[in-house]
């Protein structure tokens, strides 16, 4: 009963995947921390080869999502903070500095173009305004077709739409949690 799941997305832990969420969330530890297939060796995961402790890496990812992304909300990489740094970098200016026979005379502050257009594209990216990007893959016995990626939503309210359904879904798992703890 111990590794079935509470709800369709919260579960209760393993042994095996408290140390590995130890493990990779630990910044302490640089030889595991953000490191999946470490974090499977150091968690003490049987496995037979490097392949699979990447495997059960991934799967542990995969899995422990919810408490990922916990981790990173109280590291203060919450949607909003995210969100509050892209803004600022929407905003980003640069000091630069004039000097004459080594001195400096004056400085100035002024737009930094690059890092606003770098963060725009970000938030485009984000709001899914872009059109969906073809991406060819490659593998060693020749070119794998071409693979159009799913459209995400274009307009401001269906951004919106999918934003309210995100932050309810994530209600719904917090409390899941919550109760599961209790």
């Amino acid at each position: 009963m111990r590794n079935k799941k509470c709800s369709n997305r919260v579960q209760r832990l393993t042994l095996k995947q408290r140390r590995w969420l130890k493990c990779y969330t630990d910044p302490n530890s640089p030889e595991t921390f953000g490191n999946a297939t470490a974090s499977a060796k150091a968690a003490k995961y049987r496995g037979k080869s490097l392949d699979s402790f990447e495997t059960i890496g991934h799967e542990n990812i995969k899995k422990l999502q919810f408490y990922l992304q916990k981790f990173l909300d109280e590291a203060g990489l919450s949607d909003t903070h995210l969100m509050n740094y892209l803004i600022q970098g929407l905003q980003a200016e640069e000091t630069k500095f004039f000097a004459h026979e080594g001195k400096i005379i004056s400085k100035r502050t002024v737009i930094n173009w690059k890092a606003r257009r770098d963060f725009l594209d970000m938030a485009l990216k984000i709001k899914g305004l872009y059109k969906a990007e073809k991406h060819e893959l490659s593998a060693p016995g020749g070119a794998i077709p071409v693979v159009n990626m799913p459209p995400k939503p274009a307009t401001m309210e269906e951004w919106e739409q999918e934003w309210k359904k995100y932050q309810e879904r994530k209600e719904r798992e917090e409390a899941t949690a919550q109760h599961e703890v209790s």
